[in-house]
C-alpha cells in the first residue's frame, strides 16, 4: 500500500504511522516528497516508531549513529546517511519510551531540518540567479504571454495563418511560461519549510515535557 502524506511536525508524522501499525501496516519507507509505503502485516499496537533527521557524509558515522541507537534498544527502520528523515522502532521491552531524552534534543531535529532546507533555498536562489544573469531564464514572462511566443510575425499573421502557427507552438510556449514559474513556486516551497521548520522547532524547545 501506497499512502501520501505531508507531515509539518515529527510528532504528527509518528502518531500517524503508529495508527496505521496498530491496524496492521508495517512502514517500509518513503520518498523524498512524501509518498509512504506499507506491507500488510499483523496488528501491532505495541509500535513506537520515533524520527529523528540527521544527514551524514561519512558511512562510517553513519553506521556509529545506528549503532548508538541499537546498543539503546532502538532498530534502524529506515533511512540513508543522505535521506535525513531517519526512522526507529523499539527493539527491546526495557527501551526508553523516546529516542531523545529532553525538549532541547528533540528540537534539535527541526533545527536540522530547517538548515537542510535553507542550503536547498539557497542552492535554488543561485542557479536561478545564474538563469536570469545568462537570459536563460526570465519567469515574469508568465505576465507577458505574447513574450513566451518565438514565431517571427506571429502577432501580424491572420486567419488560418495565424491559427496553425499559434496553436503550434502553444504547447512550447505554456512549457517556458510555467518553467520559471514552477522555479518560484519551489523558492517560496523552501522558504516556508525554512520558516515552519524554526517556527517548530522554537515550539518544541518551550514544550513542557
Amino acid at each position: 500500500m501506497k499512502k501520501y502524506r505531508m507531515f509539518f511536525r515529527f510528532e504528527k508524522e509518528e502518531a500517524w504511522l503508529n495508527e496505521l501499525a496498530a491496524e496492521g501496516w508495517c512502514f517500509m519507507g518513503r520518498t523524498f516528497w512524501g509518498n509512504y509505503i506499507f506491507e500488510k502485516d499483523e496488528p501491532n499496537p505495541s509500535d513506537n516508531i520515533r524520527i529523528d533527521f540527521r544527514q551524514f557524509n561519512k558511512k562510517d558515522d553513519f553506521r556509529e549513529y545506528i549503532q548508538l541507537f541499537s546498543d539503546n534498544g532502538w532498530s534502524h527502520i529506515y533511512g540513508t546517511k543522505y535521506s535525513g528523515w531517519q526512522y526507529f522502532a523499539p527493539i527491546k521491552a526495557d527501551a526508553p519510551e523516546d529516542i531523545f531524552s529532553d525538549n532541547a534534543s528533540k528540537a534539535g531535529r527541526y533545527h536540522r531540518l530547517c538548515a537542510f532546507w535553507l542550503s536547498l533555498f539557497v542552492v535554488y536562489t543561485s542557479l536561478f540567479a545564474v538563469n536570469i544573469f545568462n537570459n536563460a531564464d526570465d519567469p515574469t514572462t508568465i505576465f507577458r504571454p505574447k513574450e513566451l511566443y518565438y514565431t517571427p510575425g506571429l502577432w501580424e499573421m491572420t486567419g488560418s495563418s495565424f491559427w496553425r502557427a499559434f496553436l503550434f507552438e502553444t504547447p512550447f510556449a505554456l512549457g517556458r511560461g510555467f518553467a520559471g514559474l514552477f522555479e518560484i513556486v519551489v523558492l517560496g516551497l523552501c522558504l516556508y519549510f525554512v520558516v515552519r521548520s524554526y517556527i517548530e522547532g522554537k515550539k518544541t524547545k518551550l514544550e513542557r515535557g
